[in-house]
């Protein structure tokens, strides 16, 4: 019962790993000369000249009616609510308006087998 945790002290015995060097090949850079840039001279900016004076705002002419208003007649909705059940009054059931329409019926010609033992014909 020893020798599974025994085992594991072994690989503290062991030297450490010590990876090859790493040997990088040769690389060849060409000499690029960049041109050197001159650094811009500063200019003072031209005197901003002083604005004029912002003209009084002009009024609106009144827009003048002639005449009376026009009339209009707009139509009133009442609207009631209440929780009272209407009362039951005797109105009449207006007529069936298909009453007199002739009856059309459509089939599709396929008869379905109305038991099992004609289910196992087919």
């Amino acid at each position: 019962m020893a020798i599974p945790y025994a085992s594991g002290f072994a690989a503290f015995r062991q030297p450490a790993y010590v990876p090859p060097a790493p040997t990088l090949p040769t690389v060849a850079v060409p000499l690029l000369r960049f041109p050197g840039l001159a650094v811009p001279k500063l200019h003072r900016p031209t005197a901003v000249p002083a604005a004029a004076p912002a003209a009084p705002a002009l009024q609106a002419p009144k827009h003048v009616i002639s005449g009376s208003p026009p009339q209009r007649r707009i139509p009133v909705v009442a609207d009631t609510h209440t929780l009272a059940a209407p009362s039951q009054s005797s109105t009449k059931t207006p007529p069936d308006p298909f009453a007199k329409t002739p009856v059309v019926e459509d089939s599709i010609d396929f008869l379905l087998p109305s038991s099992s033992a004609q289910m196992m014909m087919v």
